[in-house]
């Protein structure tokens, strides 16, 4: 019997062209990669819906039956397709190895293949009826084993894309939500209409009405495209952002391989980093701990530009490591900077502080054979020497805080360290009367011996030098709290001046509010470095400067004494 059009034939036609002109439109428009997974899913339905309509064309079982193998072949390959689009869209990219996606793809192989061998084995339909219905006369199938098997497997993989979805949903500021809205929106009619189809409790019994249920799930679709951007806004924001950084990012997957290259990273890495490719073959090492921090020159647009790498774990819900991150973050303006740093600070410790400290032997010279007014002026010569080798010796201090290559996980007992300290400056200043209190011992990790003894010195030096009471007295003592452990030194001396403090507490220098010297910054910086803080309560009855030390279960361990 010839094919004649059907009015199912026309719902089938209808619907395979809006997912056709979606597919079209997403390729046109789309970021490239992800256009080219998402019209991939939409041809398949446009084949499914397209075959089917052919099929119902047919007046004989024998006419139909040909293109009932085609058209579930063809369906097979749906949830496949689906999952794909979903991993890639709710940013999961790095599950999906080559390995992993050959082992995806073998399923929907397979049943395109025991789909079309089915008279040679009847493992998909072991028999068949010629239905009419009251849209056309359809091929009913009884299924056999192998469709149980796969439809389980396709419906498990169609709801983990669904899960996948409104979970990225819970993640995502309102504009994807209504993306994803729309795409789960769109999934769920075929997918419902294909379970009850399965279950013989299709509206109109043995028809499939799923393939012209992606009618309404091309038009959801092509709205999420034209009103949300669903191909535009996520991955042109994200590279965007990076572009005008000037940083780059490289997704590796855990066997090694790039499955995702965003921003300068695609420009200035030789050779360019190919999708699917190991990290290796770029200019990277492939030992990642080794590429954490570490930096190189490249050249971007004519310019040398300096990158720094940050090398992190991606980590999946339950915990898993399932990739890695790889930033190049553009450094140039602060390796530039750190380059003038390091070479003003070298000038000033080496040359000015040799030139210093030549002053400084003449002008003890000179106050020593001097005498009154003359040696007067000399000593004041000799003080100011000596207080600029001291500011010089504080700058290179302040240099070892920040290149200290100390552990992080490393011990310190600050109130072994708090007595040593104390006790090297009562033999220092016999004339001040030292106090230390503390209840327990203290044992603090991630806390740095050499910057917390420093941190400690200056306290007690600054509390020492501008003590003017007739008997100096200053007090240490330790509390710990429940999120801290703080270490206070208390004087009974004029204080702090005011502009020090503030000077301190805005953490810039300013024209109308700066220290008169380094000490105080010096401490501050010791703190700040091991996650610490600085603080300051003044009275009548003099100062107390607190260090304050964060601590967690796992960073603090008190002892009674």
């Amino acid at each position: 019997m010839a094919w004649s059009l059907s009015m199912a034939s026309i719902l089938g036609v209808v619907a395979s062209l809006i997912s056709g002109l979606v597919a079209l439109y997403s390729l046109r428009h789309g970021e490239k990669r992800m256009a080219l997974q998402f019209a991939a899913l939409e041809v398949a339905l446009v084949a499914w819906s397209m075959a089917y309509a052919i099929q119902l064309g047919y007046g004989t079982l024998a006419e139909q039956l040909f293109w009932q193998q085609i058209t579930l072949g063809i369906a097979g390959t749906i949830p496949t397709g689906f999952l794909l689009f979903t991993i890639a869209y709710s940013g999961h990219d790095m599950w999906l190895s080559r390995e992993r996606v050959a082992l995806l793809l073998t399923e929907p192989v397979v049943w395109f293949l025991l789909c079309i061998s089915n008279p040679m084995h009847g493992l998909v339909w072991t028999g068949t009826e010629f239905t009419p219905t009251l849209l056309a006369s359809v091929t009913a199938l009884d299924f056999g084993i192998g469709y149980a098997v796969h439809i389980l497997y396709a419906y498990a993989i169609v709801t983990l894309g669904i899960v996948l979805l409104v979970q990225h949903a819970t993640e995502v500021a309102p504009a994807y939500q209504k993306q994803v809205g729309l795409l789960v929106g769109g999934v769920l009619p075929p997918f419902i209409s294909h379970i009850l189809f399965t279950l013989g409790r299709s509206p109109i019994p043995a028809l499939d009405l799923t393939p012209f249920a992606f009618a309404f799930t091309g038009i959801v679709f092509g709205l999420a495209l034209f009103q949300f951007d669903l191909l535009q806004l996520t991955p042109i924001a994200r590279e965007q952002a990076f572009h005008e950084a000037g940083d780059g990012l490289l997704i590796v997957n855990n066997d090694g391989e790039i499955i995702d290259v965003m921003g300068v990273a695609a420009q200035v890495l030789t050779p360019p980093p190919r999708i699917g490719a190991p990290l290796e073959e770029t200019v990277l090492d492939a030992d990642l701990d080794a590429l954490h921090e570490s930096e190189m020159t490249a050249s971007r647009d004519g310019e040398q530009r300096v990158y720094q790498f940050q090398v992190s774990s991606v980590t999946a819900h339950h915990g898993q490591q399932v990739g890695t991150l790889v930033l190049m973050r553009d450094i140039t303006g602060l390796y530039v900077s750190r380059q003038r740093l390091s070479v003003s600070n070298r000038v000033l410790r080496h040359n000015l502080r040799n030139d210093m400290n030549v002053v400084l032997g003449y002008a003890s010279e000179l106050e020593s054979k001097l005498d009154d007014e003359e040696a007067r002026q000399a000593r004041i010569l000799r003080k100011k020497v000596e207080h600029f080798l001291e500011l010089a010796n504080k700058a290179k201090q302040i240099e070892n805080v920040y290149s200290d290559t100390s552990e992080s996980g490393m011990s310190t007992d600050l109130v072994s360290h708090l007595r040593e300290v104390v006790g090297d400056q009562q033999d220092t200043h016999p004339g001040v009367e030292f106090t230390v209190d503390s209840a327990f011992e203290t044992v603090v990790r991630g806390v740095d011996s050499n910057t917390f003894r420093l941190a400690f010195q200056n306290i007690l030096d600054n509390a020492i030098k501008h003590n003017d009471s007739d008997t100096p007295r200053i007090a240490v003592t330790i509390e710990d709290l429940e999120t801290e452990t703080l270490v206070k030194v208390s004087d009974n001396g004029p204080g702090i001046p005011e502009i020090e403090r503030k000077a301190v507490g805005a953490e810039i220098e300013t024209a109308l509010n700066h220290s008169q010297g380094l000490g105080l910054w010096l401490t501050y910086w010791c703190a700040t470095s091991w996650g610490g803080d600085l603080r300051f309560e003044s009275g009548e009855d003099g100062t107390t400067v607190t260090l304050a030390i964060p601590k967690d279960t796992d960073s603090i361990a008190t002892v009674p004494t």
